[in-house]
């Protein structure tokens, strides 16, 4: 096989607006990235349970006057390790990955939108935050039901989210137990490819 190829960050220099980050959200590698004191001083410290510092500094450096991507390698970058992706081939593993990406979301979604206000940049991207923000707390609410009948209910009052969606997300929340199948021909094909 191939080696993996180095990430390539985003040019984060343009990058002109909030807006446009996101539209297009930029790639980062938090392990290479600086930041000033005057960003850290004006925004204070991030909260507990926030895991993407990165993404949640860039948004500050963007919407605070903008930000620099270095083009020579600074860093050694490693892939594998205990941060290399898990394959997802139970129901199980995408429902864990999920939720954990949830939990960290719904942290990093409401600092940005502090974040935001703070910077009185709320009209240019607060719409698309909290678009963000109602998702990821459907997204709670639904696996934090109880039963099938109230994750249903759940879903059914979640209109302002796509269908598609709100579906999929019912079927692990609910009935995961329907994905048996596809899961079990997903494990067939990576134990084929060795």
């Amino acid at each position: 096989s191939l080696p993996a190829e180095e990430p390539l960050p985003s040019d984060l220099a343009a990058y002109t607006s909030l807006a446009q980050w996101a539209a297009q959200p930029p790639h980062v590698v938090g392990a290479a990235q600086a930041w000033t004191k005057r960003l850290v001083d004006r925004f204070g410290p991030l909260p507990p349970g926030t895991v993407a510092e990165d993404l949640v500094m860039v948004f500050r450096a963007l919407g605070s006057g903008g930000a620099i991507t270095l083009r020579e390698p600074l860093v050694q970058y490693r892939r594998g390790g205990i941060s290399r992706r898990r394959r997802k081939l139970y129901a199980s593993d995408v429902i864990e990955r999920l939720l954990k990406n949830n939990r960290h979301a719904l942290v990093e979604t409401e600092q940005m939108l502090k974040d935001a206000r703070l910077m009185g940049r709320y009209d240019e991207i607060g719409t698309h935050l909290e678009r963000t923000l109602a998702r990821e707390r459907f997204i709670a609410a639904l696996f934090g039901a109880g039963s099938a009948f109230e994750k249903l209910g759940i879903a059914l009052r979640a209109g302002e989210q796509p269908l598609a969606l709100r579906l999929r997300l019912l079927t692990y929340a609910a009935a995961p137990w329907l994905l048996a199948p596809f899961f079990a021909l997903k494990r067939l094909a990576a134990k084929e490819r060795g």
